[in-house]
């Protein structure tokens, strides 16, 4: 897996914004992501590191129903 390097604001600063746009806490985001990101799954982390490290990508794929629907499914309905 390659290694990316994401200053710990950035990540903050991201999970307030999808927090806004999902209504969901981004300290129960954050626990989230980390599970992701936790090295399991190599191949889906450089992926989703690659969209947090592009903040137009993160705004386009927050403005989607879909995805909002996704996160609110995933995180028990909310």
């Amino acid at each position: 897996m390659s290694e990316f390097l994401v200053p710990e604001e950035k990540i903050a600063e991201l999970s307030r914004l999808v927090s806004q746009r999902t209504g969901i806490p981004p300290e129960e985001l954050r626990q989230k992501l980390d599970l992701l990101l936790d090295g399991r799954q190599p191949m889906v982390s450089d992926k989703v590191m690659g969209i947090l490290n592009n903040p137009q990508m993160v705004e386009a794929l927050l403005r989607s129903e879909k995805v909002q629907q996704l996160l609110r499914d995933a995180l028990g309905g909310r």
